[in-house]
């Protein structure tokens, strides 16, 4: 059995989605690619929208959540959310061939895209719906001037690029909506970077070189033990 029919077995398996007595039917690949296309159609239509996904749903998908509570039109940046299932479906279609993998991974793609900030890159979640857009200075249809703070904490605007960068590399760079946020990321995200070469927690746009000389690591001669209770984010 190869590599390809094993793994849309697996797959299939996982899901509870294959056949209920495998020693009686033996599964084969034209059946593990029916369950695997059951599997993505669920995903995409029941469980997702529109290319977004959180942390977890409930058996009936009433309810759903990443880090915290969250509506049906919005998706979780921070691993294991939206990112983390495009890649799965980008994995799928590398060991299948299956072009339905591939489509689904491009609809998760766009659903980053769509919720790119100014910027450059992500937040920790977003919101594909129409009220939910207004409250973030997303580059496509987002407010002005409203939470536009890329946060690199948790691996969370890096998983997003990094989707990003594996559905346009397996589109042959031919999607130019994804290819120029890639771009458009990789700028911003660079710009930011700190003159000593470090990165900040999460940022809204590049740093003045001149409040950050460089310098020598160094201990300063003391220090207060006592929590200053500052909001550690705007490091």
């Amino acid at each position: 059995m190869n590599r390809r029919v094993c793994l849309l077995i697996l797959i299939a398996v996982a899901t509870g989605l294959a056949a209920t007595d495998t020693s009686a039917q033996p599964l084969d690949k034209s059946a593990a690619t029916q369950a695997l296309h059951q599997v993505i159609s669920f995903y995409r239509t029941q469980v997702g929208y529109q290319g977004a996904y959180l942390w977890r749903y409930s058996a009936d998908l009433t309810r759903q959540e990443g880090e915290e509570k969250a509506n049906k039109t919005s998706g979780w940046t921070q691993p294991p959310g939206s990112p983390s299932v495009g890649e799965a479906y980008l994995k799928a279609w590398r060991y299948s061939g299956d072009e339905l993998c591939l489509e689904a991974a491009a609809e998760a793609a766009n659903a980053l895209v769509r919720s790119q900030l100014k910027s450059g890159g992500w937040s920790s979640h977003f919101d594909l719906g129409a009220e939910g857009r207004k409250r973030y200075a997303y580059r496509r249809a987002g407010a002005k001037g409203k939470n536009n703070y890329t946060t690199f904490d948790d691996n969370k605007s890096q998983s997003a690029l990094m989707l990003l960068m594996h559905v346009d590399e397996a589109l042959e760079f031919k999607n130019g909506t994804i290819h120029e946020a890639v771009d458009y990321a990789l700028k911003k995200m660079l710009a930011s970077q700190y003159p000593n070469g470090a990165w900040p927690q999460q940022f809204d746009a590049p740093h003045n070189p001149i409040k950050y000389p460089v310098k020598r690591a160094a201990y300063p001669p003391s220090w207060s033990r006592k929590y200053p209770k500052k909001d550690y984010r705007g490091y």
